[in-house]
């Protein structure tokens, strides 16, 4: 007669040869007597993870988990987006992040080419004082996060700004001075 293989999950395996010679080292030296303990031990190890909750969502700075998709109204009075939908836990989390209004970009007509585009009229003269939120200077961010801290500090000293702290306090300060 042969006897059917056995169908022991690899990870238990791996745990009976790590254990084993725990049990050894403690005095439990019947090899029957340690097949019994270590199937008691799995089998405990098995019920504590099945009664343990499933981990939350890992949020990133600025995201917000919500149970239910919110409308269009919401999105856009409360500036968020969609970033993604989380559904590894038992209920699914839709996963919101907040952004800025930036202006979008005006759509260039399929047919006009650069070279026969009529020149722009010229903007107002001076500057245009209009809120952070509603123009951020993302560009002008973009580019300071580009330069080293000692560069930055010596744009401060330039600005009349104080020169310490780290650099994202040092773009915060030349960015609010612009």
């Amino acid at each position: 007669m042969s006897t059917a293989p056995s169908t022991v999950p690899l990870a238990e395996l791996n745990f009976y040869r790590t254990e084993r010679p725990r049990l050894i080292a403690d005095g439990i030296t019947d090899y029957h007597a340690q097949c019994a303990e270590l199937k008691r031990r799995w089998d405990v190890l098995q019920a504590i993870k099945a009664a343990a909750p499933p981990p939350a969502p890992v949020l990133a700075v600025g995201e917000v988990a919500l149970d239910a998709p919110l409308g269009a109204d919401d999105i856009s009075a409360m500036s968020l987006e969609l970033n993604r939908v989380d559904t590894t836990g038992p209920a699914v989390k839709y996963i919101y992040v907040q952004v800025q209004n930036l202006d979008p970009p005006t759509p260039k007509p399929a047919a006009e080419s650069k070279k026969r585009r009529a020149p722009e009229p010229p903007a107002e003269a001076g500057p245009s004082k209009t809120p952070r939120a509603q123009h951020p200077l993302a560009l002008v961010g973009k580019l300071l996060q580009q330069l080293k801290k000692d560069t930055l500090q010596n744009i401060c000293e330039d600005l009349k700004e104080p020169v310490s702290g780290n650099k994202e306090e040092l773009i915060m300060r030349i960015a609010d001075a612009m």
